[in-house]
């Protein structure tokens, strides 16, 4: 559930993956309308089922999920979200001297092979996801695991950044 906490690597094999995944990737910026973002959205509910509603971010989700299918002819069966965890509780998830965010990161049930294209089925898989997550108890439970986990990364020093580096993680516009 938390592969990126749980995996242990060694500085180097760290640095290896890190640097493969650079060289293999380009980061890209996509402009949509509110008009075309509402489109899709429409789209996708053409797909639900009776009471089933979905935000735009769940219709653009599908979309992307659905292109990358297509375009890479490997089903992608599961997405994993970033989901805002603040407001859902209020007991604090961070261990006090831990110096950064929990993220509550969480995997969508595994799409079946025959639903992959079909914007309503994923995004139905990611909005099923979202909302288990944002489930305070699940929500308390998984932040703490992740806070250990977190604690104890931060703790093995592996991830730290070498001798004249700084590692940085911003938001700032």
């Amino acid at each position: 559930m938390m592969p990126y906490l749980v995996n242990d690597y060694d500085l180097t094999s760290y640095r290896a993956k890190f640097a493969k995944m650079l060289e293999e990737t380009e980061q890209i910026h996509l402009r949509f309308s509110k008009l075309q973002l509402e489109g899709i959205r429409d789209r996708v509910h053409e797909g639900a089922m009776d009471g089933e509603t979905f935000s735009k971010q769940d219709g653009l989700t599908a979309y992307l999920v659905t292109v990358l299918t297509r375009a890479l002819n490997v089903p992608v069966q599961r997405v994993t979200n970033v989901v805002n965890y603040r407001n859902i509780s209020d007991r604090p998830f961070a261990h006090l001297n831990l110096a950064g965010n929990s993220v509550l990161m969480v995997s969508s049930p595994v799409i079946a092979a025959e639903d992959v294209l079909s914007l309503a089925a994923v995004a139905r898989a990611v909005r099923t996801s979202i909302t288990h997550a944002r489930d305070p108890e699940f929500a308390e439970m998984w932040m703490s695991f992740a806070s250990y986990y977190m604690k104890r990364t931060a703790d093995a020093a592996w991830w730290a950044p070498g001798e004249g580096e700084a590692n940085v993680n911003s938001n700032l516009g």
